[in-house]
């Protein structure tokens, strides 16, 4: 007989894992949400190398008035920053805006009057502006002239029968320039400017695709060119007729009212306000100076007519010119206060007033470079 076996549990099935909680989203739903989430992204990335490639081939846009100012302000010279072009060979120069590069093309002209020197001076920029690259221009003609020959006089002349006259229409000078007209002819016009012995002649050609409001743009741009032209006088007798002033290592002096360039061996001192005295670096004191400016706008100054009349009147030999916007008044001391002593009168017209600037007997500068500060002159009017 078998030993009895210890009786033995039953083994039981094993009870499954248990089974996540449903989220209650179905499949479908999950699967059209991926789909949403990829389609969103790959269109996005399109969208970006999209705007990525057309930001690297979109043409520059048409350069606003802010870069290529058309008007003054009261806040200061928007031309100060300029670039320079200057002409040695026949002395003149002009300030134009830094975006620019001044294109030259120079011929020579043989007409009735003699050779002509023209200067083709055109504006161009590495901008391509409405499928352009070259803005408005201008020519400067050069014509040799009897240096007592006035403009009226020299187009008078030029006149022959049957053909149509010169207008010539008095107009605001330039620079140093002697006389000015504006000269109208059937089918065009130009401005003249004399000074001594040449008669330059300035013309504006356009081009109208570079310009936001067209010829009125082009008409403020060219005032404002215009505006900066400068013309040397020829040296005195006997020297190079082509030697201009080097005023490269010159000097900026500025106030609330203006500002100029003068030699750098000067030292300005402004012994009252606004009066300024010049000294060369080495003089003392400052009260002996044959050089200053009245900038104060007071007594004789506060009004400009006065001024201009009271100067007349305490000299003798009075000669009178323009440079530029002053009015320059030479002679001799009327007695009893340094009688007979040399001086020379420059005055601007500020508001109703005057500024006047002179130099007088032993004065550390030379009439010429007198003259050449004058033209610096830049105020805030």
């Amino acid at each position: 007989m078998d030993p009895q076996l210890p009786n033995q549990p039953l083994q039981q099935p094993m009870a499954p894992p248990p089974q996540p909680a449903s989220s209650g989203i179905p499949k479908i739903l999950l699967v059209i949400l991926a789909l949403f989430i990829l389609i969103t992204i790959t269109a996005g990335a399109y969208v970006l190398g999209t705007k990525k490639e057309q930001a690297t081939t979109a043409p520059t846009p048409t350069p606003l008035p802010s870069e290529v100012p058309l008007s003054g302000t009261k806040e200061g010279d928007i031309t100060a920053n300029w670039k320079t072009y200057k002409n040695t060979k026949y002395n003149f120069s002009f300030s134009y805006p830094p975006v620019f590069t001044v294109k030259e093309t120079q011929k020579n002209l043989k007409t009735d009057e003699g050779i002509i020197d023209r200067f083709n001076l055109s504006f161009t920029t590495n901008t391509l502006v409405n499928g352009d690259k070259d803005w408005s221009g201008f020519s400067v003609d050069v014509h040799p002239v009897n240096p007592d020959t006035s403009i009226n006089d020299y187009y008078k002349k030029l006149e022959k029968p049957g053909e149509a006259s010169f207008n010539v229409k008095p107009i605001e000078k330039i620079g140093n320039a002697q006389e000015a007209a504006e000269i109208q002819t059937i089918s065009s016009g130009w401005n003249a400017y004399k000074l001594k012995n040449k008669l330059y002649t300035i013309m504006n050609f356009q081009n109208t695709n570079v310009f936001p409001n067209g010829s009125d743009d082009i008409n403020k741009f060219f005032s404002q060119i215009l505006s900066t032209f400068k013309f040397t006088p020829a040296s005195p007798a006997g020297g190079d007729q082509n030697k201009t002033i080097d005023t490269s290592n010159w000097k900026t002096y500025s106030t609330s009212k203006f500002s100029f360039q003068y030699p750098s061996n000067l030292v300005i001192k402004e012994t009252d306000k606004d009066y300024f005295v010049f000294v060369e670096s080495n003089q003392t004191p400052a009260s002996n100076s044959n050089m200053a400016i009245d900038a104060r706008l007071s007594a004789v100054y506060a009004d400009y007519n006065q001024a201009v009349k009271s100067t007349k009147e305490g000299l003798t030999n009075v000669k009178e010119e323009s440079i530029g916007e002053w009015l320059k008044i030479s002679g001799l001391i009327k007695p009893p206060l340094r009688e007979g002593t040399s001086i020379t009168v420059a005055l601007y017209k500020y508001g109703q007033g005057a500024i006047e600037f002179e130099i007088s007997g032993n004065a550390p500068v030379s009439d010429s470079i007198f003259d050449q500060i004058l033209s610096t002159f830049r105020f805030s009017q």
